[in-house]
């Protein structure tokens, strides 16, 4: 156990970090490694946690919480770089927000994931991570976005803001598959966001297609798929729409730009 903060480079190309043996426990924690950084105990920190497990990002740096197995960051943020991430453990940041980002610009994938490479969170996964706000972010060198099957039972856990950024001039966000369901989402794309499933939202749901605004991003609503807010508004900021399906907002106001 340490009182201080504590700073770990794992530097050398294969190299990793592992937390073995006993439980631990510190103040703000810093996490570099090139290859993989492993939780296979309890994890508590006092203070904010960093973990980069992919520092060279070339994309073969890990995160993973064993089974059984808590991050804690007892109400303090947690951030998180990586290539994929591997949850039979839990996160919890209580009153703390928690953002996690594509290391090496490949493709991400929330929901139904079986079978995809790069950075994946299961619906499972969502059900072992506890906190206040949650960002999931693209790399800037590149990565699109699916949604697959995510339902407001797995994100029971997250309080607050959903925010989803595909970073890139190129990237994509898509809803795709089984139906989704978001509360007080904010979903943001360089070059367009593109729902081909059902979606349902709660609270206010914030759309911008077309983030860097260079006149690429459209916002899409394939034929056959709805969004319904349940009463709540929906913000749109798009280049362009394309509505061959249907948006339902209720009582809740619909704004375009």
């Amino acid at each position: 156990n340490l009182s201080g903060s504590l700073t770990v480079y794992a530097q050398s190309a294969e190299s990793s970090i592992s937390f073995l043996n006993n439980d631990s426990e510190t103040r703000q924690l810093n996490l570099y490694a090139n290859k993989d950084v492993t939780l296979s105990k309890n994890l508590t920190t006092t203070g904010f946690v960093v973990v980069d497990a992919d520092l060279n990002n070339e994309g073969t740096g890990d995160f993973t919480i064993d089974s059984g197995m808590t991050l804690d960051t007892t109400n303090n943020t947690f951030n998180m770089v990586a290539n994929d991430i591997h949850l039979p453990g839990t996160i919890n940041t209580g009153t703390s927000n928690i953002t996690m980002t594509n290391s090496d610009g490949g493709f991400s994938k929330l929901g139904n994931v079986a079978g995809t490479d790069g950075l994946t969170l299961h619906k499972d996964d969502f059900t072992r991570i506890l906190g206040t706000n949650f960002t999931f972010n693209s790399n800037p060198l590149g990565g699109n976005i699916e949604i697959d099957g995510l339902a407001f039972l797995d994100l029971a856990g997250i309080v607050g803001e959903k925010f989803i950024f595909a970073n890139n001039n190129e990237a994509t966000v898509t809803f795709t598959g089984s139906d989704v369901e978001l509360a007080d989402a904010t979903i943001q794309a360089h070059n367009n966001i593109t729902v081909d499933a059902n979606l349902t939202t709660t609270g206010v749901l914030n759309i911008d297609a077309d983030r860097d605004n260079d006149g690429t991003g459209d916002f899409i609503v394939t034929a056959t798929h709805a969004i319904d807010t349940q009463d709540g508004d929906m913000n749109i900021i798009a280049n362009d729409v394309d509505y061959q399906g249907t948006i339902t907002a209720g009582t809740g106001a619909i704004t375009q730009s």
